[in-house]
């Protein structure tokens, strides 16, 4: 099955985590982190990037839209691996990040972990970005005012959250696991969702005893059908447990999270990962295109939700 894109997103909003190490980088050679995405109809926000800060000629480049090179940062001045250093680059149609080698020699098994928020593209968005409306598009503008409501600063965009009263559980699941040669483990139980739920991965965090190797990796499986939905190297992750990198992945049938190892490690791999339970609501269903019985689509047409969601007003109360 594909891995995480933007193709590959089932339930928007969700934020994707990668995490890869660069073999061998040539010296003023690039390697692409992100190809150039093809978006549209979504829109994609860079939320992070990290690496190691080992020396100050390498360079992080992106370029979003007709903004080229828009990201242009020097590894040697931002945190090390072990944070992340927060982005907020929003694209509506294309994207691209690399890597660039200015060291004068060749740089080998180069750590990245970057991440970036998929959503659907909303009219709110398309008002906010200054994109060409639709007919549709028009419609939900005069249905719901949202030029005269987006100029009075009432339409901001949520990162995805969920308020207090709609959480279930927060889950923590913290194991040791073995590392072994060619081992494939999840770690902790298979997550099964309940009917009418749903899980949505949070946080990452693991640490090595020893020197982090580029052979160990978390993958998470979502759902039946999208096995290796991400696949994290372990070495562009922090090693130590203190700092967990955050991303944002729901599932509604199941969810996986395992250790993979190419070779064995020496002695085991503390992993930690946090999912939070909370009902499937109407509104996902709407927004995730979910199958709904005749009592909840009739509810979903009173309250008005598809047109709210395809606006992008919903949960706001324009």
């Amino acid at each position: 099955m594909a891995k995480a894109n933007v193709q590959t997103v089932r339930y928007p909003p969700e934020e994707l985590l990668f995490g890869r190490v660069i073999a061998t980088i040539l010296d003023t050679k690039t390697v692409n982190l992100q190809d150039l995405i093809r978006i549209e109809p979504r829109i994609v926000c860079a939320t992070g990037v990290g690496l190691p800060n080992v020396t100050d000629e390498i360079y992080v480049h992106a370029t979003a839209d007709v903004l080229t090179d828009v990201i242009n940062l020097n590894a040697g001045a931002l945190h090390g691996i072990e944070r992340t250093n927060p982005l907020q680059l929003w694209s509506k149609k294309a994207y691209r990040a690399w890597i660039e080698n200015k060291t004068g020699g060749v740089v080998n098994n180069l750590a990245v972990r970057d991440s970036y928020l998929v959503d659907s593209l909303t009219t709110a968005m398309r008002l906010r970005r200054g994109l060409t409306l639709s007919g549709e598009d028009k419609r939900l503008e005069t249905k719901f005012n949202l030029r005269e409501n987006f100029a009075a600063g009432r339409l901001p965009y949520r990162f995805p959250a969920l308020s207090a009263e709609e959480l279930m559980r927060v889950v923590w699941v913290s194991k040791l696991m073995t590392a072994g040669a060619t081992s494939d483990e999840t770690i902790g139980a298979s997550i099964t969702v309940p009917e009418n739920e749903k899980v949505i991965l949070t946080e990452i965090a693991c640490d090595a005893p020893g020197a982090v190797t580029d052979e160990v990796y978390v993958k998470v499986d979502r759902d039946k059908d999208q096995s290796d939905y991400l696949e994290i190297n372990v070495s562009a992750m922090p090693n130590s447990l203190d700092y967990g990198v955050k991303l944002w992945v729901p599932a509604i049938e199941q969810m996986d999270v395992r250790l993979v190892c190419d070779v064995a490690q020496a002695g085991g791999y503390h992993v930690r990962y946090q999912y939070i339970r909370a009902p499937l609501t109407l509104a996902d269903k709407v927004r995730w295109r979910l199958p709904m019985t005749d009592g909840e689509r009739t509810v979903a047409e009173a309250l008005d939700l598809s047109d709210r969601i395809a606006a992008g007003i919903y949960p706001m109360g324009v």
